[in-house]
């Protein structure tokens, strides 16, 4: 299945399945609205292919509140779009959190999509791995100094 394309609506039942809704997401929007905004874009795709500079991606930006809202990962759907089959495939998903806990997901294949709510245990992981080293160095550094005034 390396090669695939879906209709918007297929497009859409697999971004839900895969918790990309507003409540997926613990996000306060109507339930439609990140399926409108993918309609919206997708519709100036469609349009965009009578000029001459067609367009072919689509990139769609949407926060997630995580941990009753206290995370936020911001997450950007990129799709590429078959003008023939008036059709999109889902290229990537990238997550970034705090700013700095990134990850970019490739899809080959929209079955094996990861799930949003997979995503932030992942980079919430890589957070955590952060925090415990730095713990770690703080101790180390707090035990080496006790050694040295026990020494003097």
């Amino acid at each position: 299945m390396r090669d695939y394309v879906m209709d918007l609506s297929r497009t859409l039942d697999l971004l839900e399945q895969n918790g990309f809704t507003p409540k997926g997401l613990n996000l306060p929007w109507k339930a439609d609205a990140i399926a409108a905004g993918i309609k919206r874009q997708f519709a100036k795709l469609k349009a965009s292919t009578l000029t001459d500079n067609p367009l072919n991606v689509l990139v769609v930006e949407v926060p997630g509140r995580f941990d009753h809202g206290l995370d936020r990962v911001d997450f950007a759907l990129t799709f590429y779009y078959n003008a023939q089959a008036e059709a999109l495939k889902l290229r990537s998903v990238r997550a970034t959190m705090d700013g700095e806990y990134k990850r970019l997901y490739i899809v080959n294949n929209p079955e094996k999509m990861i799930k949003s709510l997979e995503m932030y245990k992942q980079l919430n992981d890589l957070r955590g791995i952060d925090a415990l080293n730095v713990y770690m160095q703080i101790n180390a550094i707090r035990s080496m100094t006790k050694s040295k005034t026990n020494h003097l």
